[in-house]
């Protein structure tokens, strides 16, 4: 995509890829990623880091920015949840060049649903029950009233 001009954000030097429609952006804070996410037609995240959770592709979802991201870590079971209009998966030179492609396709209307459907799978109100649930389940096995407190049903016999 010649015509297209990436940001790349983030620490490191950049200086060995920048180009003429490749530039780079810096470290952001909080508000600049906010703001950077808003600006941006699409967001793509070629980690290769296998992440249990990666948090910048969710804010970019929830900021309603369309998203490429490689096939490692979360990222295939987010981009399922959100729907492969919105989000592409890539694994070689192609796919990255085609998940570009389409969603830089995808209208600005498009937006406000993806934001919204970010919102119902990532929002607070969707993820904080399941973090109370994982914090339950921790106190609740690593007191005695746990899994394997006395109420348990097999008790050792001599």
């Amino acid at each position: 995509c010649p015509d297209v001009t990436f940001t790349i954000y983030g620490e490191g030097d950049p200086s060995p890829w920048l180009r003429a429609n490749l530039l780079y952006g810096g470290v952001l804070d909080r508000a600049g990623v906010r703001d950077a996410f808003l600006r941006a037609r699409a967001a793509i995240f070629p980690t290769r880091y296998i992440e249990p959770f990666c948090q910048a592709h969710i804010e970019a979802l929830l900021c309603g920015v369309p998203v490429v991201g490689s096939a490692f870590g979360v990222f295939p079971e987010t981009a399922a949840d959100v729907g492969h209009r919105y989000v592409r998966i890539a694994r070689t030179l192609p796919d990255w060049v085609d998940g570009l492609r389409h969603v830089l396709q995808l209208t600005p209307d498009m937006r406000g649903w993806l934001a919204q459907r970010a919102h119902q799978l990532y929002g607070l109100a969707a993820v904080a029950p399941r973090y109370r649930h994982i914090l339950d389940t921790i106190r609740e096995t690593a007191t005695p009233t746990g899994w394997y407190g006395a109420h348990f049903p097999f008790q050792e016999t001599a």
